[in-house]
């Protein structure tokens, strides 16, 4: 009966021991894997490789095609919600050159302005 109980209590130390190591494993694969899945928003995996913007009213050539993937080393939220809402709008070269919208970063100094660079580059079909 002795012999019994000690057998027992050692198995239950063994799977004591072995619930603190998978405990400990989990733990550690939380840590790789957790700030992954949090750093890259859900809707990234749902977003359009790319978008054609609306044409304004007076424009001639057709809206610019935007490429998330092109961008995409900025992440969503360099430019969602600030400095483009997550809805279809139209807006000018006028008020790209006053540094709004694509003319954030798109001035010349961050990355090409569009007064100096072809029209279809964006305005491609």
């Amino acid at each position: 009966m002795f012999r019994m109980r000690l057998e027992r209590s050692e198995t239950l130390k063994t799977q004591g021991r072995r619930a603190r190591h998978l405990r400990r494993v989990i733990g550690a694969l939380a840590l790789i894997f957790v700030p992954v899945f949090v750093a890259v928003p859900i809707g990234v995996m749902a977003t359009p490789e790319s978008i054609r913007l609306p044409q304004a009213p007076d424009q001639e050539e057709p809206g610019a095609l935007f490429s998330h993937w092109t961008h995409g080393q900025y992440g969503c939220f360099a430019c969602h919600p600030g400095i483009f809402p997550q809805r279809k709008m139209t807006f000018t070269h006028d008020e790209m050159d006053k540094g709004l919208y694509c003319g954030t970063c798109h001035n010349g100094q961050s990355a090409f302005a569009p007064d100096d660079t072809d029209c279809e580059t964006c305005h491609r079909e």
